[in-house]
């Protein structure tokens, strides 16, 4: 039976399963794949299906198509992985059902003169698909962005100021760890982590089992985890595929102090040790 596939944006949760045969994309509400953006045109591109294959054409788009970041003239076979960006809305092509990690490969900079690179690997037993691409500029981990904190609206920063009121009067026990999470696609979502007990874990990554679920192509299933003992906080990355970075350095644990910022993905995670007086 042939492969289904589908289309994810690579900065937001927006997926799109693509038809069996051939899939129109565009800005107009006739499309199959209709992208409400001002860089499409009304009708910017096909996608077909031949069996196994799968392939995409510019239809003479004003802003164009581009596969990994190489201008289309000609229809251009596409494999799961690959980045298809059409005018400014960038896409991976996966497999249907299946949610692969999208992985930097630092190793292959050099070669590919990109801020990153990205090899597709499944989570599930390890395996990888030999491809690496470049990939846009501001993918590059090193680029993500303390910088979200200065693009928050009045309201973004009114709301967290709230919240964080409301969990401080919420708060059950003696202590607790605020954390807030930012990212430049989402509202920000603020959580109180307290117990009373002596230890205890909140997961977190992509994946629907986690206590909080960051849902980006470039946060592993299971990429961290935030503990609690004898009253210190930490903070432990599960051997994500991107690593999770605080103050531009890849970290493997961190003990949890009122200010710290870590970066997972596309995500900035803002740490605050609390208590009732």
């Amino acid at each position: 039976m042939p492969s289904s596939y589908s289309l994810k944006h690579v900065a937001t949760p927006e997926v799109f399963i693509l038809q069996e045969n051939s899939s129109l994309v565009g800005r107009s509400s006739n499309c199959d794949i209709q992208i409400d953006h001002d860089s499409l045109s009304r009708e910017h591109a096909r996608l077909v299906q031949r069996n196994d294959a799968l392939s995409v054409q510019d239809l003479h788009s004003t802003n164009g198509t581009f596969v990994n970041e190489r201008p289309l003239t000609t229809e251009t076979s596409v494999h799961p992985g690959d980045v298809i960006r059409f005018g400014q809305e960038s896409y991976s092509v996966q497999v249907a059902g299946d949610d692969a990690t999208l992985v930097f490969d630092p190793m292959a900079l050099a070669n590919l003169n990109s801020a990153s690179s990205m090899l597709v690997e499944d989570e599930e037993d390890g395996t990888m698909m030999l491809q690496s691409i470049a990939l846009p500029a501001e993918w590059a981990q090193s680029s993500v962005k303390a910088s979200i904190e200065s693009e928050l609206s009045q309201q973004d920063n009114l709301m967290i100021g709230a919240l964080r009121t409301l969990s401080i009067k919420k708060l059950r026990h003696k202590t607790g760890l605020l954390l807030t999470i930012l990212s430049e696609h989402k509202p920000p979502i603020v959580k109180l982590l307290s117990t009373d007990k002596q230890a205890v874990n909140w997961s977190l990554g992509r994946g629907k089992d986690v206590s909080l679920q960051l849902d980006d192509a470039r946060v592993s299933e299971h990429h961290a985890l935030i503990h609690k003992r004898d009253n210190v906080w930490e903070f432990e990355d599960k051997d994500s595929r991107n690593g999770s970075y605080s103050k531009h350095k890849r970290i493997t644990t961190l003990t949890l102090e009122s200010g710290n910022n870590i970066s997972v993905g596309p995500y900035l995670l803002k740490f605050e040790l609390i208590s009732r007086n």
